[in-house]
């Protein structure tokens, strides 16, 4: 599974643009988004991290970690990011890893990008 908080929370900052009706379901949604997540975690559901937001809410993709941060661990945050959705891909051991030389290719990415 592969909840997209953010989203709903973006699209809640939109009221003037969105129906009552829709709006009135987003805050259902939003009300009962992190007792979702805990029953999830609980029951033991792998759930992904994606956040599909485009265009200029794009800069709100932190939004996730966030959210998330409320409810799981920042290594369960991580995890979700990595392995679980290497997984969800069946691209386990491809991508999805973090270990010693994926740290080291990250550092010297940054360094390339500065």
């Amino acid at each position: 599974m592969c909840p997209r908080w953010a989203v709903i929370f973006a699209l809640s900052d939109e009221r003037s643009r969105l129906p009552d009706a829709t709006l009135k379901k987003l805050r259902m949604v939003q009300d009962r988004a992190l007792d979702g997540l805990r029953i999830m975690k609980q029951a033991g559901v792998k759930t992904g991290f994606v956040t599909d937001l485009l265009g200029a809410q794009h800069v709100r993709r932190g939004t996730e970690f966030t959210l998330r941060s409320q409810v799981l661990t920042p290594f369960d945050i991580l995890h979700s990011g990595t392995a679980v959705d290497a997984e969800i891909l069946r691209m386990e051991g491809k991508i999805g890893v973090i270990n010693r030389v994926t740290m080291s290719l990250c550092a010297l990415a940054t360094l390339s990008i500065d």
